[in-house]
C-alpha cells in the first residue's frame, strides 16, 4: 500500500521569500492584502480601496503628516496635511483632512480643505522637495523644502501664519530627506546631500551637525537608542554602502560608529524591536541581471541579509518614505515576479525570531486584482496610514495622472485577498523531489460571511493552475474535495503548490492536504 502523507497548513506569518522550495513555517510566495500578523492562526483580508482625493489629478500629494491645529479648542484637533503642488505649477499646497468621521474632508471622504488665505497654505517658490514633510510639536510647524531656491520652508497647521519659504534656513543642497525630531532631545534634524543640519529652537541652525563622506548620498535616518542612524549610499549607486551611528554630539567630526552594510542603495533604515532593518534596491544600470530588493538586520555584529527578492525583470520601485506602527515598518515597494505585478504597501514584521515581509495593500485594486501581468506599472510617491486608513499617492499606467487611494471607510472587501503557497508547503525534506499524488484537500474557514467566497487552486511542477473549488455557501466552515472543479482526479507530480483567493471578507483558518508517494527508483 502507498505510503499517505497528510500536511497542515494552519499558520500563514512565514512571510513573502524568493526561493519556493524554502521550508519555513507559513511561507508564501505571494501574500498580498490579508493580515497575518495580528494572528498567525489566519490569514484576516484586509479592507478594500476606494478613492482618496477627488482632485488628486490636480494637486499631484507626494507626501503626508499628521499635525496639531492648535487653534481648536483644548487643543486636541489633530489633522492629515498633504504636500503638493499649485495646479499648474511646481511650488507647494497643503491640503488637510480631518481626523474624524463622517464629513466629505473627514478621513471617509475624497475631500481635501485648506487653511486660511492662499499665502497660508500655498507657496511660490519652484521645485518643492517632496522628500521632506516633517512635524515637530516644540515650533508647531511642518518643515519642508524647495531645492532650486536651497530653503528650509514651514507650513503653519492652524492656518494661521503665511508659508514661509524664506527666513527659515538657507542651505545648498540636492537631495532632502524626511527629517526626524529625537526622542532624547526633542531636537529636529534634517539629512540632505551628505550630511545633517539640526536645530534645538527652529531660529539658530547648525547646517553640517554631522558630515558623512562626500561621495555618499542620505536618503533615510532615524532612531536607534540615543543615536541617529544614518543610511549612507554611494552617489554613483556602485560599491559598499555603510550604515552610521551618531551620538548627535554635533562639537565631534567623526560618528561613533560605521556599520558596512553591502552592496546596493539604502532606500529605508529604520529599528525594529531593536533591530535596525534596512531594505536596498539592486538594480538599474549597476544590476548583474535582475533587480533585488535586499533586506538586512543589524543588532550587532554584522548586518544580516535575511530576505532576498529578485524581480522578473528591471522593475522594481522602493521609494524612502517609511512609517513604523507597532513594530511593524510599512513602506512602499513594486516589481513584477512570475509575471505578475506587485505594488502597494508592505510590512515587516519580527516573527517568531526571524523577520517576515508580506504585502498589505494594492497601490490600485483595478489593475492588481489578478495574479496576471497586464503591463500595469504605478510610480508610486507616498503614503501613510492613520489608524486603520492606508492613503496612498500614485501616477497610474498612463503614465500622467495622479491618483490618491485610501481604505474604505465602510466593510467593503471589493478586491480580492491571495495567499499563495510555497512548493510542497510545510512537508517534510525528504518528501520534498518523490513522486506524489495529490488524493484529497480541505480548506477551513472562520464561517463564511454573506456574500464571502473562498476559491481554491493548485498547480503541479510549475504547470497551469487548476480550480479546485470555489466555496460561497453561506457560514460554511470548511470545504474536502477529492477532485477539481471540473470532476477530473488530480494530477500526480512531485512539486505541489497552493493558491487561496478570498473575497468578500472570508477568513482563512486552514489548508490541509493528502499526498499519496509513488514508487520511484530512489
Amino acid at each position: 500500500m502507498a505510503k499517505t502523507i497528510e500536511t497542515i497548513i494552519n499558520r500563514f506569518d512565514g512571510g513573502i521569500q524568493n526561493d519556493p522550495r524554502l521550508r519555513i513555517q507559513g511561507a508564501s510566495r505571494v501574500c498580498k492584502n490579508f493580515d497575518v500578523f495580528t494572528n498567525r492562526h489566519k490569514a484576516i483580508p484586509f479592507l478594500g480601496i476606494e478613492s482618496g482625493d477627488s482632485n488628486a489629478s490636480t494637486y499631484k500629494p507626494r507626501n503626508f503628516a499628521v499635525a496639531l491645529d492648535a487653534t481648536v479648542a483644548e487643543g486636541t484637533a489633530y489633522k492629515l496635511y498633504t504636500l503638493g503642488i499649485k495646479s499648474g505649477d511646481t511650488v507647494a499646497n497643503v491640503r488637510y483632512k480631518n481626523i474624524d468621521c463622517c464629513a466629505a474632508t473627514d478621513l471617509g471622504g475624497s475631500s481635501w480643505s485648506t487653511l486660511g488665505t492662499t499665502a497660508k497654505h500655498e507657496g511660490s517658490a519652484s521645485d518643492v522637495a517632496f522628500g521632506l514633510f516633517t512635524y515637530w510639536g516644540k515650533t508647531g510647524l511642518i518643515y519642508c523644502a524647495t531645492t532650486a531656491d536651497n530653503q528650509i520652508m514651514t507650513y503653519d497647521p492652524d492656518g494661521l501664519a503665511d508659508f514661509a519659504e524664506s527666513g527659515v534656513n538657507a542651505v545648498t543642497m540636492t537631495t532632502v530627506s524626511e527629517g526626524l525630531v529625537h526622542s532624547k532631545d526633542d531636537k529636529l534634524y534634517i539629512p540632505y546631500d551628505n550630511s545633517i543640519m539640526s536645530t534645538a529652537d527652529g531660529t539658530t541652525w547648525n547646517d553640517t551637525a554631522i558630515t558623512i563622506p562626500s561621495h555618499m548620498v542620505i536618503n533615510s535616518i532615524c532612531e536607534y537608542g540615543n543615536y541617529i542612524a544614518i543610511a549612507g549610499t554611494p552617489k554613483s549607486g556602485i560599491g559598499k554602502t555603510f550604515v552610521y551611528l551618531w551620538n548627535r554630539d554635533s562639537s565631534l567630526t567623526t560618528v561613533s560608529e560605521s556599520i558596512e552594510w553591502g552592496t546596493g542603495q539604502i532606500k529605508v533604515l529604520e529599528e525594529v524591536e531593536g533591530f535596525l532593518v534596512g531594505i536596498s534596491y539592486y538594480g538599474g544600470t549597476v544590476r548583474r541581471e535582475k533587480d533585488r530588493a535586499i533586506f538586512r538586520a543589524y543588532a550587532g555584529g554584522t548586518p544580516q541579509t535575511f530576505l532576498t527578492l529578485q524581480t522578473d525583470i528591471s522593475t522594481l520601485d522602493i521609494p524612502s518614505g517609511k512609517q513604523k506602527i507597532d513594530e511593524r515598518l510599512l513602506f512602499q515597494m513594486q516589481y513584477e515576479k512570475d509575471s505578475a505585478i506587485h505594488g502597494g504597501i508592505y510590512s515587516i514584521s519580527l516573527r517568531n525570531g526571524r523577520f517576515a515581509l508580506v504585502q498589505e495593500s494594492f497601490a490600485d485594486g483595478s489593475s492588481q486584482v489578478e495574479i496576471t501581468l497586464d503591463g500595469t506599472y504605478f510610480a508610486q510617491k507616498g503614503f501613510i496610514k492613520v489608524g486603520d486608513t492606508i492613503f496612498q499617492s500614485y501616477i497610474n499606467d498612463s503614465g500622467s495622472t495622479y491618483v490618491m487611494s485610501k481604505t474604505d471607510d465602510q466593510t467593503n472587501y471589493a478586491y480580492p485577498s491571495i495567499f499563495q503557497t510555497n512548493i510542497n508547503p510545510n512537508m517534510s525534506a525528504q518528501y520534498m523531489s518523490t513522486k506524489k499524488q495529490l488524493v484529497a484537500i480541505s480548506l477551513s474557514y472562520d464561517s463564511l460571511p454573506t456574500d464571502g467566497s473562498a476559491k481554491l487552486e493548485y498547480r503541479v511542477d510549475g504547470g497551469s493552475w487548476v480550480e479546485i473549488f470555489t466555496e460561497t455557501t453561506d457560514s460554511a466552515i470548511i470545504t474536502e474535495a477529492k477532485i477539481d472543479v471540473n470532476g477530473a482526479t488530480f494530477a500526480e507530480g512531485r512539486e505541489y503548490e497552493f493558491r487561496v483567493t478570498s473575497k468578500g471578507g472570508a477568513v482563512i483558518t486552514e489548508l490541509k492536504y493528502k499526498t499519496e508517494l509513488m514508487g520511484t527508483i530512489i
